[in-house]
């Protein structure tokens, strides 16, 4: 990306993704992609040296070259998705129904390339977005939404809600469906598919206060008004303390 940036011209960005709202989201996609992660097998964070690494290697100097739009960490999906189909950025994160709406408008399929997941140290899809469905303890009809819950889960439905909301099928017969086919680019069911099967990501205790002090620092780092090593180290021992407050560790 730093190497091709520049030959998009001054009349787009290179590239744009999510930060506002998302930023601790997209962080930990770079983090895991750089062969990082945020805990060890012991509960403890652990992120802070390659996520520094992440910023000096690959997001600082996106910045600093003018590589991504002016104000892009106040853009929500739908602000980037729209600039992407207007023509204002080159390449963006890819969520699958962005693809899917460039197609609905007109786009051609060769016009839309979709890459996987950066052959990184472990060579691993970091997430896969999808639809989930849940049963609330608090459910006063737990068998009526779990029968509902089941009928989602079908093969059928998945591939109606992949057709119509361009959300991937967690379920791998779907991709061979006829309709399926006609509709996606044979390159991003390829793709969609490789994340299903590989997708590697974690699960961590008490999520939203680790969010919260991860996004403290690290927006700040991105903007640069903090030094991010600094600001991922002051992260790291406040989600130490967090854990040892809390018991887990």
């Amino acid at each position: 990306m730093l190497k091709l940036g520049d030959t998009v011209g001054n009349d787009k960005s290179a590239f744009a993704f999510t930060w506002a709202n998302k930023d601790v989201f997209m962080f930990k996609q770079f983090l895991w992609q750089a062969g990082g992660q945020l805990f060890n097998e012991k509960n403890e964070p652990v992120f802070a040296e390659t996520g520094a690494k992440v910023f000096n290697d690959f997001l600082t100097p996106l910045r600093k070259k003018g590589l991504i739009p002016d104000g892009m960490s106040s853009m929500n999906e739908g602000n980037i998705g729209d600039s992407f189909i207007g023509g204002k950025f080159a390449t963006v994160e890819g969520w699958t129904p962005l693809g899917s709406r460039a197609l609905n408008e007109g786009w051609k399929k060769s016009r839309l390339g979709i890459a996987k997941p950066p052959k990184g140290p472990s060579s691993r899809a970091t997430f896969q977005d999808s639809n989930a469905i849940g049963v609330s303890a608090f459910s006063k009809r737990k068998k009526a939404a779990k029968k509902f819950a089941e009928f989602m889960s079908t093969p059928e439905s998945a591939k109606t809600d992949m057709i119509v909301e361009g959300n991937p099928a967690v379920i791998p017969e779907v991709y061979q469906d006829s309709e399926v086919k006609k509709k996606f680019p044979k390159e991003l069911r390829e793709n969609m598919k490789f994340n299903l099967e590989n997708a590697k990501s974690e699960v961590y205790r008490l999520q939203p206060q680790v969010d919260d002090a991860l996004s403290s620092e690290i927006t700040p780092a991105f903007l640069g008004k903090k030094d991010p090593k600094s600001a991922l180290s002051t992260a790291q021992k406040n989600i130490k303390e967090l854990y040892k407050n809390s018991g887990i560790l």
